[in-house]
């Protein structure tokens, strides 16, 4: 790692064939770096490998199963959608302050948003934290756990959730949604029936209205700040028929 760390006049990189990681901070605050080519042979990105290359505007992702360390593109210089493979593993902070970043994808595939394993116990995954100018995102079918702190301080106008039937999500971890909507948001919050749990202060205020007909047996304290938790007690009560 570090090997380019700050190498400012630095524009083109080109890694070969054969290379099959990027090393810690390797190329952390190179600001000129406007192109590079990821060959298949990578699967692992290292912690910061990325961080502040504030011009190169697309995610670098490898074409093959990969693991992206903690803060990997952080402040990055990426604009406008962003499509997370399904063979991508995130670590924590992976896009955090990505000020050009207005569209996320989740692929098919995906089953987390961020390192759950690590934020069930208490730690960030705040894959999209402040990224300020997010606001549109699609979540698919095959999401699992939506996790700590994903969209937290975002400016969400469009979600795109899971089907209300034949999702496979379970999971919303605390502040997942926290602050991460538009103050003009108008369009109902429509949760999938397969949620089972939603911890403490996951979902945001400002939705209008809570949809929710499943089951879920795990509410955490203050679900969504404000009247957000109200909604979402008053959608579980529905569904259970009182």
């Amino acid at each position: 790692g570090y090997t380019f760390k700050n190498c400012t006049a630095l524009e083109t990189v080109d890694l070969g064939n054969a290379i099959t990681a990027i090393g810690v901070e390797e190329f952390r605050g190179c600001d000129a770096l406007h192109t590079i080519a990821i060959p298949a042979s990578c699967v692992s990105m290292g912690q910061s490998a990325f961080y502040s290359c504030d011009v190169l505007a697309t995610v670098p992702w490898s074409p093959s199963a990969c693991d992206y360390g903690d803060s990997c593109f952080k402040l990055f210089g990426v604009t406008g959608t962003v499509t997370v493979p399904a063979n991508a593993t995130l670590g924590i902070e992976v896009f955090e302050g990505c000020l050009g970043i207005t569209n996320v994808i989740w692929e098919e595939g995906c089953t987390n948003t961020g390192d759950f394993l690590l934020s069930n116990i208490g730690s960030s995954a705040s894959t999209f934290q402040d990224c300020t100018n997010l606001t549109h995102t699609t979540i698919p079918d095959s999401i699992v756990t939506l996790c700590y702190e994903t969209y937290y301080r975002c400016n969400l106008t469009d979600i795109v959730w899971p089907s209300v039937q034949g999702s496979n999500l379970t999971t919303i971890q605390n502040y997942c949604f926290q602050e991460a909507v538009a103050t003009d948001y108008t369009v109902d919050c429509v949760l999938p029936d397969s949620l089972t749990t939603v911890q403490g202060s996951a979902l945001d205020s400002k939705w209008k209205d809570i949809y929710f007909s499943g089951s879920a047996t795990v509410i955490g304290g203050n679900v969504g700040q404000g009247n957000g938790a109200d909604k979402m007690y008053v959608a579980l009560a529905h569904a259970a028929g009182y």
